[in-house]
């Protein structure tokens, strides 16, 4: 910490020899972590509360941006990067979690989850304030600045969070089935599932053309042409 930056009580004004000499000195507290979201390290400037490193980053933003919202900046600054260390700090619980189940089953299915790709989507998901991965359609996303590299990793975990609340009786009602709910329900309940669904789509046509139709079926009569 810089002495600048200390209040004058702080400041003993006295030489090497004799500092080092006293017994009734203790430390200064720690100003806290980097009142960045996202970031891991301990604040270093007093005035900002941020790491020195996100300092400068602020600086260049408050001379490009005057009236610079200095909270919402903060909100949505990436980590600094450390290695391949990925910060979750800034995300919502759920996002959270949902990421860790999704990245998780894309190492079940060999798929490789590189932490360059997962800091541009962390980066993303921060910035667009995303509250859960559900909320979001893969296919836009390219539209609202994640790059096309990224959204493939994006598309997958979405994926596999929605299939991981399937079930057959949430898919019935679509009109469009995504199989995977039904991979527990075993062989007869599926069969059972796509006959409701054929009697379901009989009871929608209009009668005056499925009927007859529908009779000369069950008697063994294929329909006649042009109907």
């Amino acid at each position: 910490m810089f002495l600048a930056l200390l209040p004058a009580e702080h400041v003993l004004k006295c030489s090497l020899e004799q500092f080092l000499t006293r017994t009734d000195l203790t430390p200064l507290p720690s100003l806290g972590p980097c009142s960045v979201a996202a970031c891991t390290r301990q604040a270093g400037v007093l005035k900002s509360m941020v790491c020195h490193a996100h300092n400068c980053r602020l600086v260049d933003a408050k001379r490009a941006i005057p009236d610079l919202d200095i909270d919402g900046w903060k909100a949505i600054q990436t980590p600094i990067p450390e290695g391949a260390d990925v910060s979750f700090r800034g995300l919502t619980e759920l996002v959270v979690a949902q990421l860790v189940y999704g990245i998780q089953q894309r190492c079940v299915d060999g798929a490789r989850t590189t932490h360059h790709r997962l800091r541009r989507l962390t980066a993303w998901l921060r910035q667009h304030h995303v509250a859960s991965l559900e909320d979001i359609d893969p296919l836009h996303a390219g539209a609202n600045g994640i790059d096309r590299l990224t959204r493939g990793p994006l598309t997958t975990i979405v994926t596999f969070v929605r299939r991981a609340g399937l079930t057959p009786e949430i898919e019935y009602v679509k009109d469009c089935w995504d199989l995977t709910g039904f991979r527990s329900c075993g062989h007869h309940r599926l069969q059972r599932h796509l006959t409701a669904l054929a009697q379901r789509d009989l009871q929608t046509l209009d009668p005056a053309h499925s009927a007859p139709a529908a009779g000369r079926k069950r008697r063994g009569q294929p329909p006649q042409a042009g109907e």
